[in-house]
């Protein structure tokens, strides 16, 4: 009887199924060139990457905001300065 509480360790080449893409090798073959060609470590071509990964999302996650809070002033026929008013605390508006 297998324990719930303790995970039955597994191969990860038991995850990967038949006909899967998995461009690690690839990705990691262009991340050593871009690192030969820079001249940088590898951990910071990672790194760059990442960051700008992250940039990237956080760029469409403030456009999905701004697109929502439009939609809504629309909505409600709102000028800047009733948005002004609504954003801002007490004392600077």
């Amino acid at each position: 009887m297998v324990d719930p509480c303790y995970p039955v360790e597994r191969d990860r080449q038991d995850e990967r199924r038949e006909g899967d893409d998995f461009p690690a090798p690839e990705l990691a073959r262009a991340a050593e060139q871009i690192a030969r060609a820079k001249p940088r470590t590898l951990s910071a071509v990672v790194r760059d990457a990442l960051r700008d990964a992250q940039a990237v999302l956080l760029r469409k996650e403030l456009e999905a905001l701004q697109g929502d809070w439009s939609r809504w002033a629309k909505e409600r026929l709102l000028g800047i300065r009733d948005l002004e008013l609504a954003v801002l605390p007490r004392d600077k508006a």
